[in-house]
C-alpha cells in the first residue's frame, strides 16, 4: 500500500494477555518495520551474550556483537533498548551453565526465568 510517497505495511495481529485476546491493526512504514526488526535482532543477540559472558560495555561480547547494532539504528534507540533490556535480563533470568552438549562435545548454556 502506498501513502504519500511512502510504502506502508498493514496487518492484523492477534495476541493474548491473561484471559483476554486482542486484535490490533498495525500500519507501519517499511522503514519503521526494519527498525523494529533490528531492535528484535539486538534483543536476541543480547540474550545470547547474556548467556555466554555478559553484556557489560567493556566485555568482548559488547564490542564484538552488540556494538555493531549502534550503526544500524538511531543511537537513542540503541541505548534505550540496550539499557532497558540489560536490566530486564539481569532481573528476570539466571544463566544455567553446561545444560546440554552436542555430538562434538561442545557445551551450551541456557537461561531460566527467576
Amino acid at each position: 500500500m502506498k501513502r504519500g510517497g511512502k510504502y506502508h505495511f498493514s496487518s492484523k495481529i492477534f495476541f493474548y494477555l491473561g484471559n483476554y485476546s486482542y486484535i490490533c491493526t498495525v500500519n507501519l512504514k517499511l522503514k519503521e518495520m526494519k527498525t523494529l526488526t533490528k531492535v528484535d535482532h539486538l534483543k536476541s543477540m543480547m540474550k545470547s551474550c547474556f548467556a555466554y559472558g555478559g553484556l557489560e560495555k567493556n566485555s568482548f561480547n559488547y564490542k564484538e556483537y552488540i556494538l555493531k547494532f549502534k550503526k544500524e539504528m538511531p543511537q537513542s534507540t540503541f541505548y534505550r533498548v540496550y539499557n532497558t533490556y540489560k536490566k530486564y535480563l539481569k532481573k528476570n533470568y539466571k544463566v544455567l551453565y553446561n545444560t546440554s552438549t552436542d555430538s562434538e562435545g561442545g557445551s551450551y548454556n541456557s537461561l531460566e526465568k527467576k
